[in-house]
């Protein structure tokens, strides 16, 4: 994550790097490997499964100021590599009267045009800080002192809805993510960001991302002025080992199972619910909830939870299932197979990653 770029090393800040660090840091990372992707790519993995290169690295850039277009633009052409802006989209229209200059919509779409940025919303206009009944310094996407909560729900919907659609009509580019302003989010939030368009939401919350993570409230590394590529290669090692991910993920009727699976055992569980995207398929309670049928046109199967007992079309099997924190999981494999489905197990889907592809 970046904002700011200035030529004079002793602006250098944890939001302001020199064109010439900001060149070592790209060309030490295409070098290593690493390929960038756009939020398009990202959201289809997230999503669908979708194939990332090896090393997958998004470089965004927050705010839209100028020098994002003066420096870091012909930078990341010159080396052939992507990067995605986080543009306060009013600024656009007022760009000589700020306190750092921004770019405007003529540069915006050069940019865009030139297919190494792509822009994305940062709101319309809740970055700002306003003080609140407490003394404190928040940031705009709080409820402001004199506004119910009716009023804020929709500000926050209108301003994001703003931001997308002026954005979309200025550069031609369809707008499907949103970097939170100063990071801060909540449920409130993350629904009117949803309610008005956007697919991805970025935080300034430090981590990598992996499959499996919510989509709405995605992590990113800041490079501050002093890094050098090496420093942001050893930075993302790091995180990544702190991680430690499942290996097996599992992808159902084209859509990644928004839940990551149990491991016990050697065997993946998946929360029944998984799987009520299946095209066909109902998932029936009891009244008093211990048992669960589930039904498709080849089987019914029905679950005592309270035994985990498992009867398809009225024999019972052998299919490990239990209740964790009042969510029933099933072996999603053995589900599968005994509903009919077609199951797929792809290695090395993504690096260590496999993947479980369950189909019709």
């Amino acid at each position: 994550m970046y904002h700011q770029f200035d030529e004079d090393p002793s602006n250098s800040s944890s939001t302001t790097v020199t064109p010439e660090t900001f060149k070592e840091q790209m060309s030490y990372l295409k070098e290593a490997g690493y390929e960038t992707i756009t939020t398009d790519d990202l959201f289809l993995f997230l999503t669908r499964g979708s194939t990332l290169p090896p090393k997958p690295l998004l470089i965004t850039i927050d705010d839209g100021y100028l020098s994002n277009y003066t420096y870091a633009y012909p930078i990341l052409k010159e080396l052939n590599m992507k990067a995605t802006i986080f543009a306060i989209v009013s600024y656009r229209e007022n760009t000589g009267n700020l306190l750092y200059p921004h770019f405007n919509w003529e540069q915006a779409k050069e940019m865009v045009d030139s297919g190494i940025i792509d822009i994305q919303s940062h709101s319309y206009a809740c970055h700002f800080q306003f003080m609140d009944r407490g003394g404190c310094f928040v940031p705009g996407t709080k409820q402001l002192n004199n506004e119910n909560y009716s009023q804020y729900e929709e500000r926050l919907y209108k301003d994001f809805l703003m931001a997308r659609v002026l954005l979309e009509e200025k550069l031609g580019n369809k707008v499907i993510s949103m970097a939170f302003p100063y990071g801060y989010h909540d449920g409130a939030i993350k629904k009117a960001a949803k309610e008005s368009g956007y697919n991805l939401m970025f935080t300034i919350r430090e981590d990598v991302v992996y499959p499996g993570d919510n989509p709405l409230q995605l992590p990113r590394i800041n490079v501050p002025g002093h890094f050098t590529g090496a420093d942001i290669e050893a930075r993302i090692k790091k995180l990544s080992k702190q991680r430690e991910p499942n290996n097996i993920y599992f992808r159902i009727n084209g859509t990644m199972a928004s839940e990551e699976p149990i491991l016990w055992k050697g065997v993946s569980y998946l929360p029944l619910s998984s799987f009520a995207q299946m095209p066909g398929l109902t998932i029936t309670v009891g009244d008093e909830e211990d048992k669960v049928s589930v039904s498709n046109k080849k089987h019914t199967l029905e679950i005592l939870k309270d035994e985990s007992l498992v009867f398809l079309d009225g024999e019972e099997i052998d299919l490990p299932c239990f209740v964790f924190q009042d969510v029933l999981y099933v072996s999603a494999r053995s589900f599968s197979e005994a509903m009919g489905y077609k199951v797929d197990w792809i290695p090395k889907w993504f690096g260590d990653f496999s993947l479980i592809d369950v189909n019709k």
